[in-house]
C-alpha cells in the first residue's frame, strides 16, 4: 500500500511542500519513505493551483492517498486549508508545539527543511490524525467581531490611562494637555466602534439558532457574562470542538495535572502554563463573579474553604466547575436549576 504525505511549511507570502511516498512490499518489512520532491509556492490560490498541479506530476497515486500535513499557523494556514477542505483532500493542521517537541533534537533550520519534518511528523504520526474542517461560519463571524472587540479594549486603555496620567501630572506644559485632549477624543471614537461590535455580535447570535440557544443555556448561570459566553462558544466551536469537558478544561488551563516521580520528586498537584490564556483570565472572572452572585458556587466556594483549601485552589476550581456546568448544560439541552 502505498500513501503520499505532504508537509507544509507556511509563512506570510509564500509556503514550502515536501512530499514523501511510503511503500511496503510485504507485511514483514517495514514501510519506507521516499522523498519525491520539494517546492515553494505563493500562499494565494494561484499557489494552491500549481501546488496541486505539481504534486499530480510525482505520483499516479490517487488523492485520497494524499496526506497534507503543516503547523496552524492561523490566518497563513486557514486560506489554504479551507481550499483544501472545499477539494475534497484530507487535511491536518498541527499544534504547532506539538510538533516542535516530537522532532527531538534538530540542528539547523530552513523552509525546506521544516516541511520535510512535517511531512515526516504526519507518517509517524498518521494514527493521531484529526483531518481540518472548517469553522461554521457563525463561529467564524464572532470570532472576528470578538477579536476586534479585544483590540479596541486594548487600544482605549493605552490611549486613556497614559493621556490621563500625562495630564494629572504634567497640567502646565501645553502639549500634555494636547496629547490628553486628542486622546480623550479617540478614546470616545473607540467607545462608540465599542458599542457597535457589540450589537452585531447579538446579531450574530441571533442569526444561528443552534449557537444562540447554546447561548442562552449557559448564560442562565450566574457568573458567565455574554462576554464569557462569546469566548467559550469561538473558542470551543459551538462545543463541538471537544469531546469532553475536560479536555476543554485542560485546554483553558484550568485542569489539574500532578508532578510527581519516583521518590525525590513531590510536586504535588497544579494547572499546566500550556494553556489559552485569554479563555482562562475569563473563565477567573466568571468564578469571581459566581462566587458573589451564585449561591450554589458560594456555597461550593465557603464549603472548601472550611476544609482548609486556599483561595486560589478554590478559584481554579470553580472555573473548572463551570465548564463542567456548561458542557452539561449543551448537552442535556437544559438552562442551569438553582437549588434555592
Amino acid at each position: 500500500m502505498e500513501n503520499l504525505f505532504i508537509g507544509i511549511d507556511y509563512s506570510k507570502k509564500s509556503f514550502d511542500v515536501s512530499a514523501y511516498i511510503s511503500s511496503e512490499k510485504s507485511k514483514e518489512e517495514k514501510m519506507k519513505l521516499h522523498l519525491l520532491g520539494h517546492q515553494n509556492f505563493s500562499n494565494d490560490e494561484t499557489g494552491y493551483i500549481q501546488m496541486l498541479s505539481w504534486l499530480g506530476t510525482l505520483t499516479s497515486l490517487s488523492p485520497k492517498h494524499w496526506l497534507f500535513c503543516g503547523e496552524d499557523s492561523g490566518l497563513y494556514s486557514y486560506s489554504m486549508s479551507h481550499y483544501l477542505y472545499i477539494k475534497g483532500f484530507s487535511i491536518w493542521l498541527e499544534n504547532p508545539l506539538h510538533m516542535k517537541r516530537s522532532m527531538g533534537l534538530v540542528r539547523g533550520k530552513s523552509d525546506k527543511k521544516d516541511s520535510g519534518l512535517i511531512a515526516l511528523y504526519s507518517y509517524r504520526f498518521r494514527d493521531r490524525r484529526v483531518d481540518f474542517v472548517p469553522k461554521q461560519d457563525t463561529i467564524q463571524r464572532l470570532q472576528d467581531l470578538e477579536a476586534y472587540r479585544h483590540r479596541l479594549i486594548k487600544a482605549k486603555k493605552l490611549l486613556g490611562d497614559s493621556s490621563k496620567e500625562l495630564n494629572l501630572y504634567e497640567q502646565t506644559r501645553d502639549t500634555a494637555v494636547l496629547v490628553y485632549e486628542k486622546s480623550m477624543e479617540l478614546v470616545e471614537q473607540i467607545e462608540s466602534q465599542l458599542k457597535e461590535v457589540e450589537v452585531q455580535i447579538q446579531q450574530v447570535l441571533k442569526s444561528d439558532k443552534e449557537v444562540y440557544d447554546n447561548y442562552e443555556r449557559i448564560t442562565s448561570v450566574k457568573g458567565i457574562s455574554w462576554k464569557t459566553a462569546v469566548v467559550l462558544l469561538i473558542y470551543s466551536h459551538n462545543f463541538t470542538r471537544f469531546e469532553t469537558a475536560r479536555q476543554f478544561a485542560c485546554y483553558a488551563g484550568v485542569a489539574p495535572f500532578e508532578y510527581s516521580s519516583g521518590t525525590s520528586v513531590k510536586g504535588g498537584t497544579h494547572t499546566s502554563r500550556l494553556a489559552n490564556m485569554r479563555v482562562k483570565s475569563l473563565l477567573g472572572m466568571a468564578a469571581m463573579s459566581a462566587k458573589r452572585f451564585n449561591k450554589d458556587i458560594a456555597e461550593y466556594y465557603n464549603s472548601k474553604k472550611e476544609k482548609g483549601k486556599s483561595h486560589r485552589v478554590i478559584m481554579n476550581n470553580i472555573s473548572n466547575k463551570l465548564i463542567h456546568i456548561c458542557f452539561a448544560l449543551v448537552r442535556h439541552q437544559t438552562m442551569y436549576q438553582y437549588t434555592y
